[in-house]
């Protein structure tokens, strides 16, 4: 029950955290000067913490819903990706948009320097996602299918251990991510590295 819960709460907060930042690469390019107004540090530590809340109850509430359970992630799943798909797509097209002004417009290249430089950033955030998404669907699809197959013909012995292969690639996957992140992203890294030589200061 504990390596259930714990383990299908991370693999969906890992998604749905992935789905977030999507979304806040598309609210970035989008907001403009509102973005630091609309997302705040606040309002991000309460999204991840309702991430977490709603991921857990869920979870737990599979002991009493029995099969029917496995509907939600089978909802969840489909519109997490369909919103990742939308936001990466959206992100792309403001991105040429935004270079064709610039080969159209020469003289204001210094002006829209620094409004370049952040839209560049946010593309390379977006790729960054696409590389995660790709990873989440090589992972998830197999665990999807074996799903389905559990709802139609019910649980055997082969669909049993195949479905604990797919489990522990979904978890690890979870795992993986945050790597992907460090390596995709200076930003990242660097905050990382801060944190790591606070800790070893502190030893």
């Amino acid at each position: 029950m504990l390596l259930f819960v714990t383990g299908w709460t991370t693999a969906g907060v890992s998604l749905l955290i992935l789905t977030a930042i999507s979304l806040d690469r598309l609210l970035a390019l989008s907001l403009h000067l509102q973005y630091n107004t609309t997302v705040t540090v606040p309002r991000v530590f309460q999204t991840t913490f309702i991430f977490w809340s709603f991921c857990f109850f869920i979870n737990v509430t599979r002991f009493s819903m029995t099969t029917k359970w496995y509907f939600i992630p089978l909802a969840v799943f489909p519109l997490s990706f369909l919103v990742i798909t939308v936001c990466t797509l959206n992100i792309f097209k403001i991105v040429r948009r935004h270079q064709r002004e610039i080969n159209s417009q020469t003289l204001a290249v210094i002006r829209l320097q620094i409004n370049t430089v952040n839209i560049l950033k946010c593309r390379k955030s977006a790729v960054t996602v696409l590389y995660i998404y790709a990873l989440f669907l090589i992972v998830y699809l197999p665990f999807i299918a074996l799903t389905i197959m559990e709802l139609l013909i019910g649980m055997t012995r082969t669909l049993a251990t195949a479905s604990i292969y797919a489990a522990t690639v979904v978890f690890i996957n979870s795992f993986v991510n945050p790597f992907v992140y460090c390596w995709r992203s200076r930003e990242i890294r660097r905050a990382v590295k801060n944190i790591l030589k606070r800790q070893m200061a502190q030893n």
